[in-house]
């Protein structure tokens, strides 16, 4: 055999060994129907040898043999996708019988099923399915796996209900040394295979979605091994609870809309084209056709250009009031705030002027803004070129001047690639910001958790992909478009087809959805 195994459980013998048996009807009335009187496969116990028992004796009689030709006895493996084995040939004699007794080697699987055919030449007479012997597996499985939230992904739904993945982990003892085997749960995406060491011990360590192991505080194990078409072990798995509970921010509810720039409770998208205009599109999510976010958009400022005066560029509320603020960074290195004045402002325009709030902010490369701490007004988290974060908590509540920022605190945890932009927002709902890299993985905010450091992980978020992107050139942005407490995504091809693309669910379906075109005369998307 050259492939791999799947372990088969339960098989049933269709071939009754010692009786009678005519291989099939001839397939021309100028052809003798050979007769098996008997056919026996037995596999040698005692020939087990990396994972495949390796020696397997055939024994048989034949009449209604035409005298003097050459058979050949054709045996597949029909638990390993039919693979064909060693044939058994053999000549009948001059009164049109034959006796066979050899040995085959090769890899061989007891309890299994296996097809024998009769062949002459091209000719075939049929074939039976049989079940091959047992061996005893040599395996007293003694251990129990744990099965424990993973507790990042739990803080993806609210209040930590459920989880999306599952660590198992477990050592196993009692096996054959240097033998492989698999251990399995519920969902083909819990297989864990592994080799027995010296003592005989397995050890294991995978996580899991959840939707295999459910429901998880009675789930079971059970272990395979390729030498076997059954089962050798079997057990159940310890539940383990691990994560610390996590609270919800109390907040006004003007306050819990990422994005939302004209304070209706839903966030609207800022976009800058080619030219360096800067254009805002106001959700229109409930009178729309379709119920799509976003259909027109107005020019509200210019000189917005990337790697011009702008550096660039992030959104969210600095000030506590429910209105998204703009914060850039200049080629001086100057921190700026557009503070939203939408309400005062000639015409609804939410920006004007800007107001320095700070100097040096030349090397972060990668900068988010989002209410980390959950007290309701925008912080930020700044990366530099190395990798290295930086958490800048929002004083504006408490500073005499009205100053957002002051000093920041180095992130441990995970640390961003130099190439990924990031963002800030509530994916799960829970009042406190959560960070994306390129709006394909999230980052679940450990604050509600009462962990030190807020982002330790990073999980992909759902995209299905249904909207072809091959040659994409895709630009981002995350907000609360529904009004719901939890952020979708936004991506647009700014390059060729311009399509603006909405994933409504990113920690859900990922279903994504077009929901516009002509965004390739845009330069980015603010974040």
């Amino acid at each position: 055999m050259r492939t791999s195994l799947r372990v088969l459980v339960g098989l049933v013998a269709a071939m009754v060994v010692g009786a009678t048996v005519v291989l099939g009807a001839g397939p021309a009335s100028a052809v003798t129907r050979p007769t098996a009187t008997s056919l026996a496969t037995v596999i040698d116990c005692g020939s087990l040898h990396q994972g495949y028992y390796t020696a397997m004796r055939v024994t048989a009689q034949f009449t209604n043999l035409t005298p003097g030709a050459t058979y050949d006895l054709h045996f597949r493996a029909v638990s390993m996708n039919s693979e064909l084995l060693d044939d058994v040939p053999f000549v009948a004699d001059d009164q049109g019988t034959s006796s066979v007794d050899q040995t085959l080697t090769d890899r061989f699987i007891a309890s299994a099923q296996y097809t024998a055919t009769l062949m002459q030449g091209t000719t075939s007479f049929g074939g039976r399915i049989y079940t091959s012997n047992a061996c005893a597996s040599a395996v007293n499985a003694v251990g129990t796996p744990t099965a424990r939230y993973v507790c990042d992904t739990r803080y993806l739904t609210p209040g930590g209900v459920s989880a999306t993945s599952v660590r198992v982990a477990g050592t196993l003892t009692g096996f054959v040394p240097g033998e492989p085997y698999s251990v399995s749960m519920p969902g083909a995406a819990a297989y864990v295979n592994a080799t027995a060491d010296a003592n005989g011990a397995i050890a294991f360590d995978k996580t899991v979605d959840k939707s295999s192991l459910a429901p998880l505080t009675s789930s079971t194990y059970s272990v395979g091994t390729t030498s076997q078409g059954i089962a050798v072990g079997s057990g159940q798995l310890t539940f383990a609870d691990d994560c610390p509970a996590i609270a919800k921010a109390a907040k006004r509810p003007a306050l819990t809309h990422d994005g939302d720039l004209t304070g209706d409770g839903y966030a609207d998208l800022l976009a800058v084209d080619t030219t360096g205009q800067l254009w805002m599109y106001a959700n229109g999510v409930k009178t729309n056709p379709g119920h799509v976010p976003f259909s027109t958009g107005r020019v509200i400022g210019s000189g917005w250009l990337n790697n011009g005066p702008i550096q660039w560029t992030a959104e969210g509320d600095l000030t506590g009031d429910g209105y998204a603020d703009v914060v850039a960074v200049t080629s001086t290195g100057a921190l700026w705030a557009y503070y939203n004045n939408i309400g005062s402002n000639p015409g609804k325009v939410p920006f004007t002027s800007p107001t320095v709030i700070g100097s040096g902010w030349l090397p972060f490369l990668r900068v988010a803004v989002g209410d980390v701490n959950g007290d309701g007004y925008a912080d930020i988290i700044a990366g530099t070129q190395d990798g290295a974060n930086y958490l800048y908590l929002n004083h504006y509540a408490t500073d005499p001047l009205h100053r957002p920022f002051s000093s920041g605190v180095r992130l441990t945890g995970e640390d961003f690639p130099s190439w990924g932009g990031v963002a800030a927002g509530d994916f799960n709902g829970d009042g406190y910001a959560d960070l994306t890299v390129e709006g394909s993985s999230v980052d679940p905010n450990r604050t509600p958790a009462g962990a030190s450091t807020p982002f330790v992980r990073s999980v992909s978020l759902a995209q299905d992909h249904g909207v072809p992107t091959t040659g994409w050139r895709l630009d981002w942005s995350i907000g609360d478009y529904e009004g719901r407490g939890s952020v979708g995504v936004v991506y647009a091809d700014i390059s060729g087809t311009g399509k603006l693309i909405y994933n409504k669910d990113p920690l859900g379906s990922g279903q994504e959805t077009q929901i516009g075109s002509g965004w390739q005369t845009m330069q980015f998307l603010i974040q």
